[in-house]
């Protein structure tokens, strides 16, 4: 009720983040171990969240469609946190629901009654939740919510569907969700959320794509389209240097992104200068090589590759100008200096009212 009284979100995300914390690094500990030790915990930690009314954020239970406040036994709906929820809680189910079964077979059962109760079944019967793009307007804005919600959907099917009709239905609903966000990207691939978003939006993107091409065994693939590898590379564009990045949107001035991400995107799509920008990222520190925290394809996928970046030669970009002519961005970099420019309009995902708004650096500092 809180965020409903004062707008804190802190007071519901924070406990909630923890503990799905606690249940991951559990789950991970478990698995690299093996012995057990982590098991009752972990049972402990799973089975609370079973006990929920929602896996979703308080500031998200508009998306139900009554009682628009408070949680609602009687909807699921599917957000960011009840689609993260639910992919980690499919991957512990098909890893250890045998472990599960050995203390009492209850526990993995209700785990999976769960998983299809407020993910799978409401993924394939509710069109009305915004970010999945069946409202039928075309013209509805389509931001990161639905790569990052439909990769996660994804992973639950995959691992949790037996019935390879209904499988193949499911994964074809989320081709459908997600093809609206690549439609709704313009032609040029830029962030229009900014740097901050990007492993949110075309980072998901990726990660659904490979998903994807996994297990369809690489049959169903688009990494060779060209606007699939602007995406990807718009983030090594988007870096000034010295940790600084083009901050239009709604981004940070510093950062410069999830390495491994960005190396594994770049891979996919055949982009050296992405894998180069990783290890340049990985060289100059402060953006060592995560294992995705609660993310677990993320933190498989490092597990996977992240010792690949370490034998890539490090560098930036080379180009002196990029046009972005539909998001209209411009980058500038000549000697010292680096100009970006941001025309577009202000009715764009996470826009701060920038248009028309530039930042000048001089070696790599912000001087405008």
């Amino acid at each position: 009720m809180e965020y409903s009284r004062s707008g804190s979100r802190v007071i519901m995300e924070a406990p909630y983040g923890q503990n799905m914390t606690a249940i991951t690094n559990l789950f991970l500990a478990e698995m690299a171990e093996g012995k057990g030790r982590f098991l009752d915990q972990l049972i402990n930690g799973i089975y609370a969240a079973c006990e929920m009314t929602t896996w979703s954020a308080s500031a998200h239970l508009p998306l139900q469609l009554n009682n628009k406040t408070f949680p609602d036994h009687n909807q699921q709906i599917i957000d960011l946190l009840s689609g993260n929820a639910g992919s980690l809680f499919s991957w512990i189910y098909y890893f250890l629901h045998h472990e599960f079964d050995k203390e009492n077979t209850l526990i993995a059962a209700r785990l999976k009654y769960e998983i299809d109760r407020r993910i799978l079944t409401p993924y394939m019967n509710i069109d009305h939740l915004w970010w999945m793009g069946f409202s039928g307007d075309e013209n509805r804005m389509i931001n990161n919510w639905n790569p990052w919600c439909n990769s996660n959907v994804l992973q639950a099917f995959a691992l949790m569907e037996t019935d390879k009709e209904k499988l193949a239905n499911a994964v074809y609903r989320t081709m459908r969700s997600t093809d609206k966000f690549i439609n709704y990207t313009k032609e040029d691939g830029a962030c229009e959320e900014g740097p901050s978003y990007w492993g949110h939006a075309a980072g998901k993107l990726y990660d659904y794509l490979q998903i994807l091409y996994d297990i369809t065994g690489g049959k169903v693939s688009i990494f060779d389209k060209p606007l699939i590898k602007k995406m990807g590379e718009y983030i090594s564009r988007s870096y000034v240097g010295n940790g600084w990045v083009v901050n239009f949107a709604d981004a940070s001035a510093k950062g410069g992104g999830d390495a491994g991400l960005i190396y594994r995107y770049g891979k996919a799509v055949n982009s050296n200068e992405m894998m180069a920008f990783s290890a340049y990222l990985v060289k100059q520190g402060g953006h060592g090589l995560s294992y995705g925290g609660g993310d677990m394809f993320r933190t498989l996928q490092g597990l996977k590759f992240n010792k690949e970046v370490m034998g890539i030669k490090p560098s930036l970009p080379s180009a002196d100008y990029t046009w972005y002519p539909q998001t209209e961005f411009c980058y500038i970099k000549n000697g010292k200096y680096f100009f970006a420019g941001k025309g577009g309009f202000n009715n764009e995902s996470h826009n701060h009212n920038d248009v028309g708004t530039f930042s000048l650096y001089i070696d790599t500092i912000p001087f405008l």
